[in-house]
C-alpha cells in the first residue's frame, strides 16, 4: 500500500496547472516556454476510429490559449464534423489545462471539459510534444478514442535547451619570500623587472642579470618560483604580484592583502 501511495505522490508532483486564463507568458514547463507556440490555432484531421473513417472530423486547438476557430470563450480545442454546418464541439477548456510528463509519453499538455460522454469520460484533448530535428512544427492526425482526443506535435522547438557545464576555476596559491612562488593547475606566466630568475618544478629556468631588464617566463609546469624585487605573475583567473620597494606581502588581483600567502 505504501508503494502505491508513493507512486501516486510522484505522479501528483509531475503535474503543473496552466494559468487559468491560458496566458502564454506563464506557460512554462520543464524549462520550455510553451507560451511562445500560442499562435491562435493548430489544425489536423481525425484518424480512422471504429466506424468513423479518417478525416470525418477536423480539430482545432491552441497551446496555452484559446483556439480562434472554436468560437467559444475559453475554448482551447474543438471538434468540427467535416462538411457539417453544426457548431464546433468543445473538447478542451483553457481553464482546465495541465502539464504532465512521463517516461512513456514525454511532455503532455491536456485540456479537459465538463462535458461527459456516454462512456463516462469527459471530453479531453491531449497534446504530446516530441523533440525532433524538424525545423517546422508538424502534427499527426488526431486519434479520437472514447472521447479522449490525442495528437502528437513534433519539432526541434520542443527540445530542451542543454544546460552548459560550468568551467571550474583553477586553484591558485601564491607565496612571497624573496620573490614569489605560485602554484596553479592553469598556465602560469611571470614577468620580472630588474635582475630576476625563475625556476619551475621540473627544473626549467629563465633569468636576466640586467639591472633594468625585463624577464618573461611561461611555466610548462604547475609551479614556478621567482627570485627578485618585483614580479607580476598571472593565470587565467588570478594575478599575484610582489614589489619589495612599494609594499610588503602580496598583491592579488590588484589588491594588497597584507599577507605573504594566498590560496583561492
Amino acid at each position: 500500500m505504501s508503494n502505491i501511495l508513493f507512486i501516486i505522490y510522484l505522479v501528483l508532483l509531475s503535474i503543473i496547472f496552466v494559468n487559468s486564463q491560458g496566458s502564454p507568458s506563464s506557460c512554462t514547463f520543464n524549462g520550455i516556454n510553451y507560451g511562445k507556440f500560442s499562435n491562435g490555432s493548430y489544425s489536423a484531421l481525425s484518424a480512422e476510429s471504429g466506424s468513423n473513417p479518417q478525416g470525418k472530423y477536423r480539430y482545432y486547438w491552441n497551446i496555452c490559449g484559446v483556439a480562434n476557430q472554436c468560437r467559444g470563450n475559453g475554448v482551447s480545442a474543438c471538434q468540427i464534423e467535416v462538411g457539417s454546418p453544426s457548431s464546433p464541439t468543445s473538447v478542451g477548456l483553457t481553464s482546465q489545462g495541465s502539464f504532465s510528463t512521463s517516461y512513456l509519453y514525454g511532455t503532455q499538455l491536456k485540456y479537459t471539459t465538463f462535458s461527459k460522454c456516454s462512456n463516462g469520460n469527459y471530453r479531453t484533448f491531449v497534446m504530446t510534444f516530441i523533440c525532433s530535428d524538424n525545423q517546422v512544427i508538424s502534427s499527426s492526425l488526431v486519434s479520437p478514442n472514447d472521447c479522449i482526443y490525442t495528437v502528437e506535435m513534433s519539432g526541434n522547438a520542443f527540445c530542451p535547451t542543454p544546460t552548459p557545464t560550468p568551467t571550474p576555476t583553477p586553484s591558485v596559491t601564491c607565496e612571497s619570500s624573496n620573490g614569489i612562488l605560485i602554484n596553479s593547475s592553469d598556465i602560469i606566466t611571470c614577468i620580472g623587472y630588474g635582475q630576476s630568475m625563475c625556476t619551475t618544478s621540473s627544473g626549467y629556468s629563465c633569468e636576466t642579470d640586467q639591472i633594468n631588464g625585463i624577464l618573461k617566463c611561461v611555466s610548462p609546469d604547475n609551479s614556478i618560483s621567482c627570485v627578485g624585487n618585483q614580479f607580476y605573475c598571472y593565470t587565467q583567473s588570478y594575478t599575484c604580484s610582489v614589489d619589495s620597494n612599494s609594499y610588503n606581502g602580496l598583491e592579488v588581483n590588484g589588491k594588497i592583502i597584507n599577507s605573504t600567502y594566498f590560496s583561492s
